[in-house]
Protein backbone atom coordinates (compact mmCIF):
# COMPACT_ATOMS: atom_id res chain seq x y z
CA UNK A 1 0.00 0.00 0.00
CA UNK A 2 1.28 3.43 -0.89
CA UNK A 3 -0.03 5.28 2.17
CA UNK A 4 2.14 7.18 4.62
CA UNK A 5 -0.67 7.75 7.12
CA UNK A 6 -3.43 5.40 8.24
CA UNK A 7 -6.40 7.29 6.89
CA UNK A 8 -9.92 5.87 6.69
CA UNK A 9 -9.34 5.30 2.99
CA UNK A 10 -6.14 3.36 3.69
CA UNK A 11 -7.87 1.11 6.24
CA UNK A 12 -10.77 0.64 3.82
CA UNK A 13 -8.33 -0.54 1.14
CA UNK A 14 -6.62 -2.86 3.63
CA UNK A 15 -9.94 -4.52 4.49
CA UNK A 16 -10.65 -5.00 0.78
CA UNK A 17 -7.23 -6.49 0.04
CA UNK A 18 -6.80 -8.73 3.08
CA UNK A 19 -10.37 -9.65 4.06
CA UNK A 20 -12.31 -9.17 0.82
CA UNK A 21 -14.70 -6.92 2.74
CA UNK A 22 -15.92 -3.67 1.19
CA UNK A 23 -16.48 -0.90 3.72
CA UNK A 24 -17.17 2.79 3.23
CA UNK A 25 -14.55 5.17 4.57
CA UNK A 26 -17.23 6.64 6.87
CA UNK A 27 -17.87 3.19 8.35
CA UNK A 28 -14.16 2.69 8.93
CA UNK A 29 -14.00 6.08 10.68
CA UNK A 30 -16.89 5.15 12.97
CA UNK A 31 -15.41 1.75 13.77
CA UNK A 32 -12.01 3.32 14.45
CA UNK A 33 -13.56 5.38 17.24
CA UNK A 34 -15.26 2.28 18.67
CA UNK A 35 -11.94 0.40 18.51
CA UNK A 36 -10.26 3.21 20.46
CA UNK A 37 -8.20 4.68 17.64
CA UNK A 38 -7.96 8.47 17.64
CA UNK A 39 -5.99 10.96 15.56
CA UNK A 40 -2.51 11.36 17.00
CA UNK A 41 0.51 13.55 16.44
CA UNK A 42 3.98 12.18 16.87
CA UNK A 43 5.58 13.31 20.12
CA UNK A 44 9.06 12.39 18.99
CA UNK A 45 11.47 14.06 16.62
CA UNK A 46 12.56 11.89 13.70
CA UNK A 47 15.87 10.15 14.28
CA UNK A 48 17.17 11.75 11.07
CA UNK A 49 16.47 15.19 12.56
CA UNK A 50 19.62 17.32 12.42
CA UNK A 51 19.18 20.58 14.33
CA UNK A 52 22.19 22.21 12.66
CA UNK A 53 20.84 21.49 9.18
CA UNK A 54 17.40 22.80 10.14
CA UNK A 55 18.88 26.02 11.53
CA UNK A 56 21.03 26.46 8.42
CA UNK A 57 18.00 25.98 6.19
CA UNK A 58 15.96 28.48 8.21
CA UNK A 59 18.70 31.12 8.31
CA UNK A 60 20.30 30.80 4.90
CA UNK A 61 18.74 28.47 2.35
CA UNK A 62 15.14 29.63 2.57
CA UNK A 63 16.16 33.30 2.74
CA UNK A 64 18.43 32.92 -0.28
CA UNK A 65 15.64 31.25 -2.23
CA UNK A 66 13.22 34.03 -1.28
CA UNK A 67 15.70 36.69 -2.45
CA UNK A 68 16.27 34.84 -5.72
CA UNK A 69 12.53 34.69 -6.38
CA UNK A 70 11.71 38.14 -4.90
CA UNK A 71 9.37 36.40 -2.48
CA UNK A 72 8.17 37.21 1.01
CA UNK A 73 8.18 34.60 3.77
CA UNK A 74 5.31 34.31 6.23
CA UNK A 75 5.64 31.89 9.12
CA UNK A 76 2.74 30.43 11.06
CA UNK A 77 1.72 27.25 12.75
CA UNK A 78 -1.46 25.26 12.39
CA UNK A 79 -2.90 26.58 15.65
CA UNK A 80 -5.63 29.08 14.94
CA UNK A 81 -4.60 29.87 11.36
CA UNK A 82 -7.25 30.71 8.83
CA UNK A 83 -7.21 32.58 5.55
CA UNK A 84 -9.99 35.00 6.51
CA UNK A 85 -8.24 36.41 9.59
CA UNK A 86 -8.69 40.17 10.16
CA UNK A 87 -5.47 40.60 12.18
CA UNK A 88 -3.09 43.23 10.92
Amino acid sequence: MAYILWTCEAVEELFEQDCSIELAARTVGGCSVLWGFTPQKSSKIAYEHNLEQVEHWLKYDINQLAKTESAEIYWGDETGMCNDSQHE
